[in-house]
């Protein structure tokens, strides 16, 4: 009889984006996977979801990418998206102050009252190829991500600056905290 090698399975993470309308979640997810940026602005009605398989390390995983509406009408079905995730990106506008305030007096506490304890976090600043019209400092944004533990970047879905780093380390961070396990890092 042959004995045949054990196919290793890929890592499955569930990844959700939440955040404010207009903040560019869809364009964030669609670059990272088609690498395209949409031009014209079409509103995500409840949720659409992609896959992407990326190699961290030797281990491939595959990535369940959830790119949620940031319509008002929308976020009371968006929490029930939070149970089972492994990472949640909170995304705002850095020129667009009221979408960062909204993740303090609503997604943050959704997420709190909704997700696992064991859920990573990682706040996004997006647009920043529009730095000049900037409404909220780094410096405030990297203050809520320490505040609450999240990873922190700025980047930008239209020219794809720092998005690939940003998938990447907060895949990474929270793949290594699944296989070991450990709810406190």
């Amino acid at each position: 009889m042959e004995v045949l090698p054990i196919q290793t399975q890929d890592l499955l993470f569930k990844a959700v984006i939440v955040g404010d309308i207009k903040t560019g979640k869809t364009n964030l997810a669609h670059r990272w996977v088609q690498d395209e940026f949409i031009q014209t602005y079409l509103s995500t009605i409840g949720v659409e979801f992609c896959v992407k398989t990326i190699q961290i390390g030797t281990m491939p995983v595959k990535i369940q990418l959830w790119d949620t509406s940031g319509q008002e009408r929308f976020r009371p079905i968006n929490s029930a998206y939070f149970r089972g995730s492994n990472l949640i990106f909170l995304v705002y506008d850095i020129t667009n102050r009221e979408t960062f305030d909204t993740l303090s007096t609503y997604f943050i506490p959704q997420i709190s009252q909704h997700a696992a304890e064991s859920v990573c976090l990682c706040l996004v600043g997006n647009k920043l190829d529009l730095a000049e019209s900037r409404q909220v400092q780094q410096e405030e944004a990297m203050a809520l991500a320490n505040q609450h533990g999240m990873q922190f970047f700025e980047v930008s879905s239209k020219s794809a600056q720092n998005l690939d780093e940003m998938f990447t380390s907060a895949i990474s961070h929270a793949g290594d905290k699944l296989i070991s396990g450990n709810t406190n890092q």
